[in-house]
């Protein structure tokens, strides 16, 4: 089931920030960006799903801090390649491949919570030992890039 506006030949995008974007990248040289946002963003969506299962995190807590290590580390290549596409965020839908200010905006507002609540969640469980207050870091931390990519799956397409 296609929603109303769709097609299997058309396409009208509601939210997707990469609506025609690869243009943009191709004339801007940010291949290995995007390879590097998506590598990384696949690792971070992987390591989400072992840090949630409650039988491997009790079980085996050195697979879950090393887990929770590169899920920090695969996040910040994610933001860091972020940096060099924004500026090419939502120039796909303009004429003259120009940024969008609202989505840019976007992206530096996102970026910074992740850090803040990733950061905050090591500092509860590195310096105090709460736990219960990591979690719940982690889980905000977590269910930033998942809530944002489970937003926009229906807009989105292989470019």
């Amino acid at each position: 089931f296609l929603p109303w506006s769709w097609s299997e030949q058309s396409f009208i995008p509601v939210l997707s920030p990469v609506y025609r974007q690869a243009e943009s990248w191709l004339w801007g040289g940010l291949q290995s960006a995007v390879l590097l946002h998506i590598g990384a963003g696949i690792v971070c969506f992987l390591c989400i799903l072992v840090q949630f299962d409650r039988s491997i995190r009790q079980a085996h807590p050195r697979i879950h801090r090393a887990c929770g290590r590169l899920y920090v580390a695969a996040g910040c290549a994610c933001v860091l390649s972020l940096r060099s596409l924004k500026r090419t965020s939502g120039a796909g839908s303009d004429p003259e491949h120009r940024a969008d200010f609202a989505v840019s905006l976007f992206i530096d507002l996102s970026s910074a919570l992740w850090f803040g609540a990733t950061v905050m969640a090591l500092y509860r469980v590195m310096a105090h030992k709460d736990y219960e207050a990591h979690k719940k870091w982690m889980a905000v931390s977590m269910w930033l890039p998942v809530s944002y990519t489970h937003l926009t799956l229906p807009t989105k397409r292989i470019v």
